[in-house]
């Protein structure tokens, strides 16, 4: 996920990174978190095992009521916190980004219905989404999450560059839960979705910019990993994977 956005060189102040406040915490402590400044997006996720991620999700929006946008996730895992992998975490952890309104100058929201029929999600975003401001690739990003039970991804992806909405780069993934499969929704402003997409454009403030994360994160070595991939059926999401591995 977003956690640091850099100042542009010619901005005025420091050109320090701006770092996004991560909170992890517990269910039963969320009522008494103290937070500093304005924030215009939180984005909580949730533990798999979580007992019931309704009433967090109730509690995140009583508590961060004045947060105008707030987007709560079932994970498969939470990485980042006090630990890298939390292996020592319990079922009542929750991990809380919040995203300054000196960072993120304005956000605009859309809950699109999703489903593995491209053409369907086509004419809902045709229909839905209407961007009140510039969609600029260098300071505006889509931040979008599914729910994770539709295998919808590839298909909305798809559709969207097939509309009529100005393309740029989409931030996100789909919810997670538990392995038994039986639940794995998307949460925002307390209304829960089993089958819509959350779909929020962030302009960021003329202060800052984002870099995509790319190769350079990593440096070469002589070995390789090449991956063939064959027999792929999108709607499933189950590519047949073949792995090779060696050295140059």
């Amino acid at each position: 996920m977003l956690a640091r956005f850099k100042k542009k060189k010619n901005a005025k102040g420091d050109h320090s990174l701006s770092e996004v406040e991560i909170i992890s915490t517990t269910t039963d402590q969320i009522h008494s978190l103290s937070v500093k400044g304005q924030h215009r997006l939180v984005i909580a996720y949730l533990h798999p095992d979580c007992p019931n991620p309704e009433s967090i999700m109730r509690s995140i929006g009583q508590k961060f009521s004045d947060i105008p946008n707030r987007l709560v996730l079932m994970s498969a895992g939470i990485l980042g916190g006090n630990e890298l992998y939390n292996q020592t975490a319990t079922s009542r952890q929750v991990l809380l980004h919040f995203f300054p309104k000196s960072l993120i100058g304005n956000i605009t929201h859309f809950e699109i219905p999703v489903s593995q029929d491209s053409e369907a999600i086509e004419r809902s975003i045709s229909s839905l989404v209407r961007v009140p401001f510039d969609i600029d690739p260098r300071d505006t990003f889509g931040l979008i999450y599914f729910p994770g039970l539709t295998a919808s991804e590839s298909y909305f992806c798809d559709a969207i560059l097939n509309s009529s909405v100005s393309p740029t780069h989409l931030i996100g993934g789909s919810a997670g839960g538990k392995l038994d499969f039986s639940q794995a929704d998307v949460f925002f402003n307390e209304k829960q979705h089993s089958n819509k997409c959350v779909l929020l454009y962030c302009k960021l403030t003329p202060e800052y910019h984002y870099d995509i994360f790319r190769t350079h994160n990593f440096k070469p070595t002589n070995l390789f990993l090449m991956l063939l991939i064959s027999k792929n059926r999108v709607e499933l999401s189950k590519p047949s994977i073949s792995t090779i591995v060696g050295k140059q």
